[in-house]
């Protein structure tokens, strides 16, 4: 049985389920403190505030962002499962949306089916207010 990311041993006997009351009990409060982390991280972004370094990746309550060098890439579950949009890319240093190139060759699975899921042709990504570059 798993409570968010937190596994709970669980067995049944005969028509019962049972768990471990100190493992049901530890997870919940895990459970529970990471909820409140991603409240935290969530507020924070909208701030511009950003947790974590390059290289990470950060679960927000809409969905998350990548940090990439100078800038990160930002998503939304529900964009992302509407096909509305990927995600967007922005500065870390001045908070605003970067500027993309694609200059790259499809991928193998975009130039033969159509759509890898991933934006395969990014070469580079940069901001025009600090010039902060990140070549893909």
């Amino acid at each position: 049985m798993w409570i968010g990311r937190n596994e709970v041993r669980a067995w049944k006997e005969k028509n019962a389920w049972y768990v471990d009351v100190d493992d049901f009990e530890a997870a919940i409060a895990r459970h529970r403190r990471e909820r409140t982390r991603m409240v935290s991280v969530t507020r924070d972004l909208r701030r511009g505030i950003i947790h974590g370094s390059d290289g990470d990746a950060v679960t927000t309550e809409e969905g998350g962002y990548d940090i990439r060098g100078d800038f990160r890439f930002v998503w939304s579950d529900q964009e992302r499962a509407r096909k509305k949009s990927h995600g967007t890319w922005y500065c870390n240093r001045c908070n605003l949306i970067a500027k993309t190139s694609h200059k790259k060759e499809e991928c193998h699975r975009c130039a033969d089916w159509g759509g890898c899921g991933q934006d395969c042709t990014l070469s580079e990504v940069r901001c025009t207010k600090c010039g902060a570059r990140l070549a893909l």
